[in-house]
């Protein structure tokens, strides 16, 4: 990670890449108070969008427009990237415990997500079922970008985490158990879900909590 934080820092001192700062926006109304980000590190954060955006153009010769962003992620995922929006939101609080690791991993996760889907599944405004959200194709942009392609990260959670109810569901599989949040388990009533080791549809069992 150190190497990655070094070369980052030396292209935007040569102005190797046209880096400008990703713009930040509101993007839903969140429930409850946000936590605060102090400015410089929102900064560095949209930097980072900023710079893998403009990587990525440059290694695959595409033009994958600079995503906005915002900081009202809540819970356990450090970021997530919408494809409809081209949009990414940020966890303030994993941002602001994590802010060295966040920034080395996080922002260059997420736009390897807008990326993958760029050059995948081009015009597209949702992710194709075929694309696995962190496949083959979504690896391959990581290491491109320099980074270990972990699907996820090892930030503790205690303060991030929302005590909500959990809903069991399970497919073929005997011993596979898939936990769904309160919106995932009402839009289950109405979309289909699989299992992409089985392709068996999940069906709720109980509920957890």
């Amino acid at each position: 990670m150190g190497s990655t934080s070094t070369a980052f820092s030396a292209v935007l001192q040569s102005g190797a890449l046209p880096v400008q700062p990703a713009k930040e926006q509101p993007f839903k109304a969140s429930r409850g108070k946000l936590v605060a980000v102090p400015g410089a590190v929102r900064e560095q954060v949209l930097l980072k969008v900023a710079y893998y955006t403009a990587l990525a153009n440059a290694l695959y010769r595409i033009n994958v427009p600079v995503p906005t962003c915002s900081f009202d992620l809540r819970g356990r995922a450090s970021g997530m990237a919408h494809y409809r929006e081209h949009h990414i939101r940020f966890n303030p609080v994993l941002l602001n415990e994590n802010t060295e690791a966040f920034l080395a991993q996080t922002p260059g996760h997420e736009v390897a997500h807008l990326v993958t889907l760029f050059l995948h599944a081009p015009g597209r405004k949702r992710r194709p079922f075929s694309l696995a959200p962190h496949g083959p194709q979504w690896q391959e942009v990581m290491r491109d970008f320099g980074l270990q392609p972990r699907a996820t990260h090892n930030f503790v959670i205690d303060n991030a985490t929302i005590s909500t109810r959990l809903f069991a569901y399970r497919c073929s599989c005997p011993d596979r158990v898939f936990k769904f949040g309160p919106r995932k388990h009402a839009n289950a009533k109405r979309a289909k879900y699989f299992c992409r080791q089985c392709l068996g549809q999940l069906r709720f069992d109980v509920q957890i909590k």
